[in-house]
């Protein structure tokens, strides 16, 4: 847990700018060696990222940007963002902050990406046909493949585990 702009577990290591800020949504690297969260440092909410070199804002846009989720390789984070008018997905690369987009529909909101276990897709939400359902894209973006039907709203993506090899 953040506060008063410093880790509380690891003291050396602080956010960009002095004062208190909230933070949200923790998030632990695959590989642990980072997190990334939510913080509204800046004034709106960015994602930062907190590791060995420091802690620094990685998506660093005037529209907020929330709801980090970690690639498998732990290089790439998804995130949901109204950077282009509508809440869109997109990806950042978390060692250059090269934000790219993933799924931003025009007339639709996309959101609440969840990354594949082979690094393969990114499952997110879309109201798109004016019911909320679960797509998946490749990571680059592109066309999508609806993967929910039906009257119902699907709201929340989750993937199965990567099966273990024999």
């Amino acid at each position: 847990v953040i506060t008063n702009g410093a880790a509380a577990s690891f003291p050396e290591w602080t956010l960009p700018s002095p004062g208190k800020y909230a933070e949200w949504a923790v998030e632990p690297s695959p590989d642990g060696t980072a997190l990334a969260f939510e913080s509204n440092d800046g004034g709106d909410r960015e994602i930062f990222v907190l590791g060995r070199k420091g802690c620094y804002d990685v998506s660093n846009h005037r529209a907020a940007d929330w709801n980090p989720v970690w690639a498998p390789d732990s290089a790439w984070l998804a995130f949901e963002s109204f950077r282009d008018g509508r809440r869109g997905v997109y990806r950042v690369l978390v060692g250059t902050g090269n934000v790219l987009p993933v799924a931003v529909r025009e007339g639709a909101d996309c959101w609440a990406p969840a990354w594949a276990p082979d690094d393969e897709w990114i499952a997110f939400v879309s109201d798109e046909e004016g019911v909320p359902r679960i797509y998946a894209v490749a990571p680059e973006g592109g066309e999508a493949v609806r993967l929910t039907d039906g009257k119902e709203w699907a709201l929340a993506p989750a993937w199965r585990p990567k099966p273990e090899k024999d």
